[in-house]
C-alpha cells in the first residue's frame, strides 16, 4: 500500500515475503487458520470496518465542505490528506478479506491483508484530524503547510492540475495583501518547490511556469523591494546550462522556447532590480556563483548584455555591482582567464554600443542624453584606462574610412556629437604625500592609463597594430586636417578644437611608441 512508508525497496520486499510466508504457513498448518478465526471473529472484524467506514465518510464530508473555493486545500485534501484512490483500495482490501475469510488456510494471509487496509484507513483518519486541528495554519511548520508542499511534489498530478495549483500556491504564499503580512514561504522552499514543479513540466509548459513565477515575483518586488537571491541564482544556473544544451541541439524548437522564457524573465527581473537600486549587489553575486557555467559564447554574450543593461539602468552604486574579476585590460583581452569569454564579450558589446551612438548622433543630440554615462560605465568596466583618450582614439581611427572620400566627409564626421569622452575620474592618491610626491604619483598613474588605453587600441584598430601602418595613416590624415584648418567656416572654432585634439592624440601615440610597439 502507498501509505506504508518504508525506508527502502528492501523494506517493501520484506513485507511481501512476510505475507507470503504467513500464507504458506496457513496452508501447511490448517489448524493455525482455525486458531486465527477463533481469535479474530468475523463479526468483530466487520463491525470494526463499519465503524471505520462511518467515521471516515463523516470526516470526508466535513473536509470537503470546509475548504470552500480554495484550490490548494481542495487538491491537498483529495490527493494527500484523504487520497480517495488509496482509501478505496484500503476498503476494497478489507471487503476482499471478508470474501476469503471462509477459507481457513488463507485466514493468516487474509488477516494481514485486512490489517494493512485498516492501517491505511487509520492513517487517513489521523491525517484528517491533524488537518482539522491545525487552525493556526503555521507557515512552513504547520501540518497543513507541510501537506500542501507534499502536493506540489506529487508526480501524479496532471499538467493542468499542476499549473492551477502552482499559480494558486504562489498567489497565496508570495503575494502580500498588506504591509503586516508575514512572508509565508522561505527562500529555500520557493527554489526547491519551483525546481520540483519545473522538472515535471515539459515543452511550452516549462516556459509557462517560468513566466508565471517571475510575473508574481516581479509584482511583489515592486511592493517589497526584496528579490529572492536563491531563486535568481537557481534561474541563472538553469539558463546558462540550457545555453550549453542549445548549442548541441540548435533546431529544438521546444528548447528554444524554454531558453527564450528564461532570458526574457531574467533580463526583466534585473532591470527592475537596477531601477530600484536597493539590491544592486545581486547581479554580481548571481553571476559569480554561477561562473563555472559561463563556458560558451552564448552564455558570455547573454551575461555581458545583462551586465551592461544593468549598469546603464542603475542610477548609483555601479562600483558595487561590478566584480573586479570582470575588469577589462590589455592582459585579460589578450590571454585566457576564468572570465575571458565574459570580459571579451563585455568589451565587444560596449564598443558596439558607443559606436552605434557615434554613427547616429541624433541620440547624443537629444535633450535626455546623459553625456557622462558612457564615461562612468567605461571606468567601471576597465581596470586602468582613460575614457577621454579612448574616445579620441575612436574618433581618430573612425576617420580611416573617409580618407579617400575628401575633406568634406572628414569635416562631417568630426562635427558629430561624440557619445563619450567628457569626464575622467583621474588617478587616486594613496596615503599622505607631499605636493611634489602627489604630482609625481598623478603623472605616473596618468602615464600608465595612457599606455594601457593605447595597448588596448592595438587590439581593435588595424592602423595602430604596427608603427609603419600608423605612421603612414597619420601622415595622410594630417594632410586632410591641415586642409580643414585653413578653411574658414562657421564651425571653425569647434572644428579647430577637434583637429587640435586629434593632432595631440597622434603625438601622444608616438610619445608612447616604445610601450606600444616595443621600439
Amino acid at each position: 500500500m502507498k501509505n506504508i512508508k518504508l525506508n527502502s525497496k528492501w523494506g517493501k520486499a520484506l513485507i511481501v515475503v512476510l505475507v507470503l510466508a504467513l500464507a504458506v504457513l496457513g496452508i501447511i498448518y490448517p489448524s493455525f487458520g482455525d486458531t486465527v478465526g477463533r481469535v479474530f471473529e468475523f463479526q468483530y472484524l466487520s463491525a470494526a470496518t463499519t465503524v471505520l467506514a462511518t467515521f471516515t465518510l463523516q470526516i470526508v464530508f466535513f473536509l470537503q465542505k470546509s475548504t470552500g473555493a480554495d484550490v490548494i486545500e481542495i487538491a491537498t485534501i483529495q490527493n494527500i490528506v484523504i487520497n480517495f484512490k488509496n482509501l478505496f483500495i484500503s476498503f476494497a482490501s478489507q471487503v476482499f478479506a471478508f470474501l476469503l475469510w471462509g477459507i481457513p488456510p488463507l485466514r493468516v494471509f487474509v488477516l494481514m491483508l485486512y490489517s494493512i487496509g485498516g492501517y491505511n484507513i487509520l492513517k487517513t483518519i489521523s491525517r484528517a484530524i491533524k488537518w482539522m486541528l491545525d487552525w493556526g495554519n503555521e507557515p512552513n511548520i504547520g501540518f497543513r503547510d507541510t501537506q500542501k508542499r507534499k502536493l506540489l511534489n506529487d508526480s501524479k498530478l496532471t499538467v493542468e492540475q499542476r499549473k492551477e495549483i502552482w499559480e494558486a500556491f504562489l498567489n497565496r504564499n508570495i503575494v502580500k495583501k498588506n504591509d503586516n503580512d508575514l512572508k509565508l514561504i522561505s527562500s529555500v522552499d520557493l527554489t526547491n518547490l519551483f525546481s520540483t514543479n519545473y522538472e515535471h513540466f515539459v515543452s511550452d509548459d516549462r516556459a509557462w511556469v517560468v513566466n508565471v513565477t517571475f510575473k508574481i515575483l516581479n509584482t511583489e518586488f515592486s511592493k517589497t523591494d526584496y528579490y529572492d537571491y536563491r531563486f535568481l541564482k537557481y534561474s541563472m544556473k538553469t539558463l546558462l546550462k540550457l545555453f550549453g544544451l542549445r548549442k548541441k541541439d540548435e533546431h529544438n524548437v521546444e528548447l528554444l522556447t524554454e531558453v527564450a522564457a528564461w532570458e526574457n524573465n531574467i533580463n526583466n527581473a534585473f532591470m527592475l532590480i537596477a531601477k530600484n537600486g536597493r539590491q544592486a549587489y545581486l547581479l554580481r553575486l548571481t553571476i559569480e556563483d554561477n561562473s563555472e557555467y559561463c563556458d560558451n559564447q552564448d552564455s558570455a554574450r547573454f551575461l555581458a548584455n545583462l551586465i551592461l543593461n544593468f549598469l546603464y539602468d542603475l542610477d548609483s552604486g555601479i562600483e558595487n555591482s561590478y566584480s573586479n574579476d570582470w575588469k577589462i585590460c590589455y592582459q585579460t583581452l589578450s590571454s585566457d582567464t576564468k572570465y575571458s569569454l565574459l570580459i571579451k564579450s563585455l568589451f565587444d558589446m560596449f564598443l558596439f554600443r558607443v559606436r552605434k551612438q557615434r554613427q547616429d548622433d541624433s541620440v547624443t543630440r537629444s535633450s535626455g542624453f546623459d553625456f557622462y554615462k558612457n564615461d562612468k560605465i567605461f571606468e567601471t568596466l576597465f581596470k586602468s584606462a582613460d575614457p577621454i583618450l579612448f574616445n579620441n582614439l575612436e574618433t581618430l581611427f573612425a576617420l580611416d574610412r573617409f580618407i579617400n572620400c575628401g575633406t568634406e566627409y572628414i569635416r562631417t564626421a568630426l562635427l558629430k556629437q561624440p557619445p563619450m569622452g567628457y569626464i575622467h575620474g583621474g588617478p587616486v592618491i594613496n596615503g599622505s604625500l607631499s605636493s611634489s610626491q602627489a604630482d609625481h604619483q598623478i603623472a605616473d598613474q596618468k602615464k600608465k592609463e595612457e599606455e594601457e588605453t593605447l595597448k588596448i587600441g592595438t587590439l581593435i584598430y588595424p592602423k595602430l597594430k604596427t608603427k609603419k601602418e600608423f605612421t603612414k595613416y597619420s601622415e595622410e590624415l594630417q594632410r586632410h586636417l591641415d586642409t580643414l584648418s585653413q578653411e574658414g567656416k562657421q564651425e571653425s572654432e569647434l572644428l579647430a578644437s577637434k583637429i587640435k585634439i586629434l593632432k595631440s592624440t597622434i603625438k601622444l601615440i608616438f610619445d608612447h611608441q616604445k610601450s606600444i610597439w616595443g621600439s
